[in-house]
């Protein structure tokens, strides 16, 4: 048979599954399973996610599965999943996550429910049908599609799948690095986070940094009369107020020095120069007066530093009180790109805060953090994804550095030193974190058809794939 039969009858196996149902049915009972891993009773759940779902999956492809807790670590159950077929042949580690972010059915609209897949046109509606049990589901699929139809996959897996990453993946670094040798691979295959259009595939190779600050202004143990003492008595609020317009200027961009855009991160700046702004139904476009408006619309969005104001506390809009507040906090998180150190921003802000003339300012990281990190566009392994992804969805693939979310990147390609490949099955308007999340369907279908063709040709010459990965 030669090499276009087999790979005809491996599309022929994709449509197959799709028109009886297979994947939407395997999507259906991950969701009815409630993994909010910010629920502290959801423990057992999370724990049956992997046990009594992911796990007997990978039983049927000859994985061999350990669920592993680090106590010291984090509480959260990690599964590490591996399928050998030879000592000479490429690995490939694979990554998903089994939790979701937490929903209130009462939030969702008439007839929708989290934990139950419920299709209206082309959206599959349900708590992780985007983030992340449809796009773990489309993967592992695919893997098992290939197997079916070759008998093998032609190279070496690892699946790691944590069940804390809407946490911040606590604990999951220390957890890789004290499990080297089970996690030991030449290259990383994930699915998460958006396409940059639903209307075509993407890859990305990493991920900006995500980091909090929290700026408190504490002048005083209480408050007093706004008449009677306004005037004589800063207001925390106004203080805060001030600094805050420090960070940015009018339209938004990021003002202090240890935000500017670094220089090496303008050498990928023609990459994301390519790529149009995507034009998503009932989405808002990119504002005209905000951001850095010389920049392209990609580069405005993934290949800056920037700031957000997340949270402000001081006084009550319910209940007003006339008092000249003697404290105030604001939470601000930043997306900071891999050229950018995030242990500078509080030093340098509150410098600038003293520079101003604004006393009792301080500011502190709350402890979140998400470092950044991306595989360089060079590597030899994203001409070959690209390539494979292009023939198999017979579409252009857009191509990012990184995207704009943060993601654990860092830990496979900095921690394990593995290049990064990110192939998402999802899109912008799917309302992850939100009430009525959901995936597209034609999405998740056209992703299985390019994920069980990467893996088919992965498997069909690992021997070029090998000496490709070693070409670092």
């Amino acid at each position: 048979m030669t090499d276009t039969d087999c790979e005809l009858r491996l599309r022929r196996a994709v449509e197959a599954h799709i028109a009886e149902g297979r994947l939407l049915c395997d999507l259906a009972r991950r969701i009815a399973i409630p993994t909010p891993s910010g629920d502290p009773s959801a423990g057992p759940a999370l724990r049956a996610y992997l046990a009594d779902e992911i796990v007997p999956t990978l039983d049927a492809m000859g994985f061999a599965s350990e669920i592993i807790v680090e106590s010291d670590l984090s509480p959260l159950p990690v599964l590490i999943a591996r399928r050998e077929e030879g000592a000479d042949l490429p690995t490939i580690l694979l990554y998903g996550h089994g939790d979701v972010v937490q929903a209130d059915a009462a939030d969702w609209s008439d007839g929708l429910d989290p934990w139950t897949l419920t299709r209206r046109g082309e959206r599959l509606y349900g708590r992780g049908s985007a983030d992340n049990k449809g796009q773990h589901s489309v993967n592992l699929a695919a893997l098992s599609i290939v197997l079916a139809e070759r008998g093998h996959l032609g190279f070496n897996t690892i699946l790691l799948m944590e069940m804390g990453e809407e946490m911040g993946s606590p604990g999951l670094q220390a957890f890789c690095e004290r499990h080297r040798d089970k996690l030991k691979a030449d290259l990383l295959i994930a699915s998460d986070g958006p396409r940059w259009s639903s209307q075509r595939p993407t890859l990305f190779l990493g991920a900006r940094g995500h980091i909090d600050l929290e700026i408190t202004v504490s002048l005083r143990e209480q408050g007093y009369h706004s008449g009677n003492w306004g005037g004589w008595l800063r207001n925390a609020g106004q203080v805060l107020a001030r600094a805050l317009a420090l960070l940015t200027d009018e339209r938004g961009r990021p003002c202090m020095p240890a935000l500017a855009t670094p220089d090496a991160a303008l050498a990928y700046e023609a990459l994301f120069d390519r790529l149009a702004a995507p034009e998503e139904p009932g989405l808002p476009a990119p504002e005209a007066g905000w951001g850095d408006g010389e920049a392209s619309p990609a580069a405005r969005l993934l290949n800056r530093n920037n700031l957000e104001i997340i949270a402000i506390d001081f006084g009550a809009m319910a209940r007003p009180v006339y008092a000249i507040g003697p404290r105030a906090r604001a939470l601000i998180g930043i997306s900071f790109l891999p050229e950018t150190d995030p242990e500078t921003f509080a030093p340098a802000f509150e410098a600038a805060f003293r520079e101003a003339g604004l006393e009792g300012v301080t500011v502190r990281p709350t402890g979140f953090l998400m470092p950044a990190s991306r595989t360089a566009p060079e590597h030899p392994a994203v001409a070959w994804a690209l390539a494979a992804m292009q023939r198999w969805s017979g579409k252009p693939v857009d191509l990012l550095p990184n995207f704009g979310g943060a993601l654990p990147n860092w830990i496979f390609r900095d921690a394990l030193d593995l290049p990064t490949l990110w192939i998402p099955h999802s899109y912008n308007g799917c309302a992850q974190h939100a009430p009525d999340e959901h995936a597209l369907e034609a999405v998740l279908n056209e992703g299985l058809m390019l994920m069980a063709g990467l893996f088919w040709e992965a498997g069909s010459r690992p021997e070029r794939l090998s000496r490709m990965l070693a070409r670092l």
